[in-house]
C-alpha cells in the first residue's frame, strides 16, 4: 500500500504534458539569398506546455545554423508525426 501511495504522490508532482514525446513544426528562413523551410523538431517534454520556452529553445537551435524562426506552428505528440514527416523532408528532426 505504501508503494502505491508513493507512486501516486510522485506522479502528481511530475509535469503532465499528455505527450510521451513532444514535437513542434515550424517555418524558418535565411536571408541573402532568401531560403525558406518547414521543419519538425523534437522538444523536451518539460517545455511542451510553454510556447515561449519552446520558441526560445528552437530559435537558439536554428540560429546556430543561420536560420531565423518565422513561426511556431503546432505542438504535438507521436500522433502527429506521420502526417507531417514527408512535408519536413531533410528538416525532419534536424534541429
Amino acid at each position: 500500500m505504501k508503494k502505491i501511495l508513493l507512486v501516486f504522490l510522485i506522479t502528481m508532482f511530475l509535469p503532465n504534458t499528455g505527450f510521451s514525446n513532444c514535437y513542434v513544426d515550424y517555418k524558418a528562413k535565411k536571408n541573402n539569398p532568401l531560403r525558406l523551410h518547414y521543419g519538425i523538431s523534437k522538444i523536451n517534454t518539460d517545455l511542451c506546455e510553454n510556447r515561449n520556452a519552446i520558441t526560445l529553445d528552437l530559435e537558439s537551435r536554428l540560429q546556430s545554423s543561420g536560420w531565423i524562426l518565422l513561426k511556431l506552428l503546432d505542438v504535438f505528440g507521436n500522433e502527429g508525426i506521420d502526417e507531417r514527416k514527408d512535408s519536413a523532408g531533410i528538416y525532419f528532426l534536424k534541429y
